[in-house]
């Protein structure tokens, strides 16, 4: 008999179908690979919430998707701390940062897959200036995009746009830096923003599970 799943696994079939609705903390997110010759392929729908779980009592099965927020009860406890309008328009403003990424993404992984496949370091500078112009450019694409699509819900949410765009930046700045990589926002620019909102942007900690040692 096998040993049963982790409490936090995630209990969703994946890959996340478009328009998944299922779990009331998910927060969607894309993951761009690269193939081993640098070529982007198609974007994938995924959650924040999603990690690598490692667990030792089958040998066979030791990394499983591991929610960040716990089991079931914890999913549950964090989506009833929510108010159900305020998590509809939060989903609405993540889909719709979201959808300008998508918008830019085939150029976004082109420019990085240069810069990783760049052997000289005349080839690195030019491609790192081919990242840089991409990130400005969807820097301004995500400010136009907040102040004349969804300034509403952004209002309506209590989100001053200064500390919004803060993070948003954060997160475009970081992507020069490293590429498609998981990434969190700073928690002082979590600290500006509503509670609720800083929850949703942060996966929540996994109280009562301690890390694995990755030896």
């Amino acid at each position: 008999m096998s040993a049963p799943r982790p409490a936090d696994e995630c209990p969703y079939s994946r890959p996340l179908p478009e328009g998944f609705d299922q779990c009331a903390t998910f927060h969607p997110v894309r993951f761009v690979a690269l193939t081993s010759m640098f070529e982007p392929l198609s974007p994938v729908l995924s959650c924040r919430n999603m990690e690598i779980g490692r667990r030792g009592d089958e040998p066979g099965r030791a990394f499983y998707c591991r929610c960040a927020i716990g089991d079931a009860g914890a999913r549950a406890a964090l989506a009833a701390s929510m108010d159900v309008e305020r998590r509809h328009l939060l989903r609405e403003l993540a889909d719709g940062i979201m959808a300008v990424v998508l918008q830019n993404w085939e150029t976004l992984a082109a420019v990085r897959g240069r810069e990783l496949a760049a052997r000289t370091e005349p080839e690195r500078r030019e491609a790192a200036l081919e990242v840089q112009r991409a990130a400005a450019f969807l820097s301004g694409e995500m400010g136009t995009a907040l102040t004349e699509r969804w300034l509403g819900h952004i209002q309506q949410l209590d989100i001053r746009l200064a500390d919004l765009l803060a993070v948003i930046q954060a997160g475009i700045q970081d992507f020069e830096r490293h590429g498609f990589t998981g990434w969190h926002p700073p928690e002082e620019l979590l600290a500006k923003l509503p509670t609720d909102v800083a929850s949703f942007l942060r996966p929540g900690p996994i109280e009562g599970v301690e890390e694995p040692a990755l030896d």
